[in-house]
């Protein structure tokens, strides 16, 4: 299969006041099978099925803080001796038998403890969704990245083929030169270490394509076999410079406060604000409506062990008024962790931007370098032409010939590698400053 260099097309960036429209998308809008291989990722990574079950336990958990709205029920029973002790002249009592008691209790004011449970709770919810979708799109760059480095490594493959045969037979020409006494031993040497090289090269790459399908296999259970087979154009490098001119002139730093890592911080900052919360409710009163029903043992003035029955129905009031200055703690650590979370927030956000600027100049670098690395291979295919006309018409000998054709692929081979680069590069840009998609948290 010829081997030409990557395509770009265009791609649609989110309206964040960073950039509109480029040309250049992620690198599987170009290469169907890849499509085919990341689509497979979000029902079969591993680490998706973990965090799908960490969004169970955080739904779990809301489901577990709203039940903080619904009545609990308490009973208690016993049955054994009692004795009660008067003071004075009363004679003392004693009676045996079985006692119980049921409570029903439901809160009704708790100073907002309750709702600062739940909302706790749906930030967590939140906060699964958004590392799940970070998580995807690490795996989907290493899967980007992997498949691109096979497609490299196929033409890496052929190339390092056409050196070990050429090797090989100008290896037959040198001994064959040495047996008769027409030049020395070194460079037959040095052309089979040259060949030995080249046979390390080849098994190195075979060695490097089958690690990458056994993660395949083993990370999104990809069984199918590769075709490897993409063929695609040139890269517009004059209009990707146009675009980064103009993403350096209209970039802002926006889209920050959509970057999934940016929401997950902010949610931990109101998650803590709702702890302070329910620590600052723990000393205050709590109302509750309560109701409750029991059975138990007493002596009356005509006999002892007489069963009574006694209910209740009305409020009730807990107020935890002095704890040792435990809640004052809390309430202090509750407020450092959530200064520490928005120091630490405005320090990644200023790091997200300036990622952001680096990768702006890394893709003007890696895109003004594929251009030349074109450029070059334009020339070397002009001049190919002319080679194979003279291999043709026998004026160009077949070892000649193979050398032609051996730089031919190694100015492929290295603008294959540029444009590789340079996708990834966008793969990493468009990661960095696409939005995280706000689903809804939890029913």
């Amino acid at each position: 299969m010829k081997t030409t260099v990557f395509a770009a097309a265009t791609f649609f960036f989110v309206n964040c006041g960073c950039l509109a429209a480029g040309p250049v998308t992620y690198p599987e809008a170009q290469l169907p099978e890849l499509a085919a291989i990341l689509d497979a990722v979000p029902a079969k990574a591993p680490e998706l099925i973990v965090n799908a079950f960490k969004q169970q336990e955080s739904g779990a958990r809301l489901d577990q803080a709203k039940s903080g709205y619904y009545p609990r029920l308490d009973f208690h029973a016993n049955f054994g001796y009692q004795r009660n002790v008067y003071e004075g002249t009363q004679p003392d009592t004693d009676n045996f038998g079985l006692g119980y008691n049921a409570v029903l209790r439901r809160p009704l004011f708790h100073w907002g403890a309750i709702e600062a449970r739940i909302k706790q709770a749906r930030l967590d919810f939140a906060n699964e969704t958004f590392a799940r979708e970070l998580t995807l799109r690490s795996i989907n760059r290493g899967i980007r990245a992997d498949y691109l480095t096979l497609l490299v490594n196929q033409a890496a493959l052929r190339q390092a083929t056409l050196r070990r045969e050429q090797l090989a037979g100008q290896g037959k020409s040198l001994r064959a030169n040495l047996a008769a006494g027409l030049q020395s031993s070194t460079e037959t040497e040095q052309n089979d270490l040259s060949l030995t090289s080249a046979l390390l090269d080849i098994e190195q790459l075979e060695a490097a394509q089958a690690r990458i399908l056994a993660t395949y296999r083993r990370t999104i259970g990809w069984e199918a076999p590769l075709a490897l087979d993409a063929s695609l154009p040139p890269v517009a490098t004059a209009d990707i410079l146009a675009w980064l001119e103009n993403a350096r002139a209209t970039r802002t730093d926006d889209w920050i406060d959509a970057h999934g890592e940016v929401l997950s911080r902010r949610n931990l900052i109101e998650r803590e604000k709702s702890e302070l919360v329910r620590i600052t409710s723990q000393q205050r009163p709590l109302l509750n409506v309560s109701a409750s029903a029991g059975q138990g043992q007493a002596n009356t003035a005509v006999r002892d062990n007489v069963s009574t029955f006694t209910t209740f129905a009305g409020l009730d009031v807990s107020w935890n008024i002095f704890d040792g200055f435990e809640t004052r703690h809390r309430r202090i650590e509750s407020n450092l962790r959530r200064r520490r979370a928005e120091s630490e927030l405005k320090s990644f956000a200023a790091a997200l931007a300036a990622e952001a600027a680096t990768l702006l100049d890394t893709l003007s670098f890696q895109t003004r370098r594929l251009d030349l690395e074109q450029r070059r291979l334009v020339l070397a295919r002009a001049s190919f032409a002319s080679q194979k006309l003279d291999f043709e018409q026998g004026r160009l000998a077949a070892q000649s010939y193979r050398e032609k054709t051996l730089a031919l692929q190694d100015a492929e081979l290295a603008a294959l590698r540029n444009h590789a680069a340079l996708l990834m590069a966008f793969t990493d840009y468009l990661d960095l400053t696409s939005p995280i998609p706000i689903t809804k948290t939890h029913p």
